[in-house]
């Protein structure tokens, strides 16, 4: 007779076989953003994984809900970061890759093992029994469904560490949602040929840590929101501008303002002396 220790060791020896001999997998996400304006934008991003590696591969929008439209206002500034956007995950040196195309740099960060808390919930997605679990991560609170019959320890974007592959994510703020939609099996090549692509790239660029890049995501950020102000005031005030150095014109017209504001300070400032001599 089977003792309770040989039967766990037996149930975790099934669990990796299990694991090894099925193909390498393709999930495809919904994910839905919220903005600040309530307006939801819809993506579709893919999962690619094995037993100790995996690809997830952020794709453009695939729609727009509900979004408000700003007259007059071109995006001069790009985005954050440059490029389509990889995540990999490798989970042998337990280690998390970011790369953006179009940047000659890749960010390189540890993987965390997120502190989850399974719940007795159940539910069905896809025909899969999933279970509930709950955890703190990145300053967000989280809520996934996973299921033990697709044997990864992964999920969408950088959630992973449950017993078995999350299908549904969402953040207690309620500001992003990911939601499998679709299955497939792939050929295990394609996973090496991704690898063989990461090698190349970790060769081709420099590696940055996560707390380097978000130095250089917060000067960014900083940035565009001046910028944004700059053309928010250009709109109001119609002010013309040649599209071609709208940037350049953006960037005068808002260091005027910090005069302006500068010389009111200092008139307010002499107003106040003058008051008490």
């Amino acid at each position: 007779m089977l003792t309770k220790k040989k039967r766990v060791l037996l149930s975790f020896i099934f669990f990796f076989s299990f694991s090894i001999c099925i193909f390498s997998q393709e999930f495809t996400y919904e994910r839905v953003s919220t903005r600040l304006d309530s307006s939801k934008v819809v993506y579709h991003e893919i999962l690619t994984v094995s037993k100790d590696f995996s690809v997830y591969t952020k794709l453009g929008a695939k729609d727009t809900l509900n979004l408000k439209k700003q007259e007059n206002i071109k995006e001069i500034y790009s985005p954050l970061h440059q490029g389509d956007e990889k995540l990999y995950k490798d989970f042998t040196k337990g280690k998390l890759y970011i790369d953006f195309s179009k940047e000659n740099t890749i960010i390189e960060d540890s993987l965390n093992i997120i502190p989850w808390k399974l719940e007795n919930e159940y539910k069905e997605i896809l025909g899969y029994k999933a279970q509930k679990a709950t955890a703190e991560f990145r300053k967000n609170v989280w809520t996934v469904w996973f299921t033990k019959d697709l044997p990864y320890f992964d999920g969408p974007w950088k959630l992973n560490s449950l017993p078995g592959l999350i299908l549904e994510a969402n953040s207690m703020e309620g500001h992003l949602a990911y939601k499998i939609v679709k299955i497939a099996n792939i050929s295990p090549s394609l996973l090496e040929k991704e690898k063989t692509e990461l090698k190349d790239k970790l060769n081709k660029k420099k590696a940055i840590s996560a707390q380097e890049n978000a130095v250089l995501e917060k000067k960014k950020r900083s940035e565009i929101i001046a910028y944004l102000r700059v053309r928010q005031d250009q709109v109001q005030q119609s002010v013309p501008v040649d599209q071609k150095d709208e940037k350049a014109a953006g960037m005068k017209l808002f260091n005027k303002k910090m005069e302006d504001e500068k010389k009111i300070k200092s008139k307010n400032k002499k107003l106040v002396i003058e008051s008490f001599e």
